[in-house]
């Protein structure tokens, strides 16, 4: 009689358990659910960003508001001289300069941009100096980060991502006030799940970033927006699943 009871009360047990774990299994896919809906409005909300007549000027106003002194940025490539090295060993193979001499002559390609650095380089005074040490991706890295929020260029609750397709320098020792001048095209991207792991194409923008010492200026902007099209319905889906895994 005894293990009738018992049994009983595991069977009615189980059956609680059975309950509360298919209440459990419904409670976390109408969640999910919300979360997907949630998730698939903001990525929407994120297309139409791109099309807003204000949103490139809310950029540049936060660039303005945001990015580091003219005194921070000084005082980092002062303590950063490794960054001339950088410059003609990394960033300039891979990309495309433009340096005018003191003497007004264009110079592109690397072997006669690095001649021409080792011959100035002895004579050249400090503010040259620090634009060899500032003329790679990093004096892009402030400003990136500024145009990185949830309001942003780049929104990191949808994971969005971002890549330089395409990046001018032109350095000029040959003005009063000699100056660098960098150019970018960014592509803005978001998760795509499928078997090649692609990414899905937001958008293109143009960044221009300016740093003359002398003139005691640093300033960037973006120029314009590029959208791409709007995201299919398939697509949508492969993002918002990539995103939520």
């Amino acid at each position: 009689e005894e293990w009738r009871g018992f049994k009983k009360d595991i069977v009615a047990e189980y059956r609680a358990l059975n309950r509360d774990c298919q209440q459990l299994k419904q409670r976390l896919s109408v969640e999910k659910r919300i979360a997907e809906l949630a998730l698939r409005k903001q990525v929407r909300s994120y297309e139409m960003a791109f099309r807003s007549r204000d949103f490139v000027s809310k950029l540049n106003e936060r660039i303005r508001n945001e990015i580091p002194s003219m005194e921070s940025l000084i005082s980092y490539y002062q303590s950063h001289p490794e960054l001339t090295e950088y410059t003609l060993a990394k960033d300039l193979p891979r990309m495309n300069y433009t340096v005018w001499t003191g003497k007004g002559k264009k110079l592109t390609t690397p072997s006669d941009i690095s001649s021409y650095h080792k011959t100035t380089a002895v004579e050249a005074g400090a503010d040259h100096d620090l634009l060899w040490r500032c003329s790679n991706q990093s004096i892009l890295g402030d400003v990136m980060a500024t145009l990185t929020s949830e309001e942003g260029l780049i929104r990191p609750q949808v994971q969005a991502g971002t890549f330089i397709d395409d990046v001018s320098i032109e350095i000029d020792f040959g003005c009063s006030q000699p100056f660098v001048r960098v150019e970018c095209y960014l592509n803005i991207s978001l998760p795509d799940h499928s078997a090649h792991g692609e990414r899905c194409q937001l958008a293109g923008a143009l960044l221009t970033v300016y740093f003359c010492p002398c003139k005691q200026e640093f300033h960037a902007r973006v120029n314009n927006i590029f959208p791409c099209k709007n995201m299919t319905e398939k697509e949508l889906n492969r993002a918002v699943k990539e995103i939520l895994c």
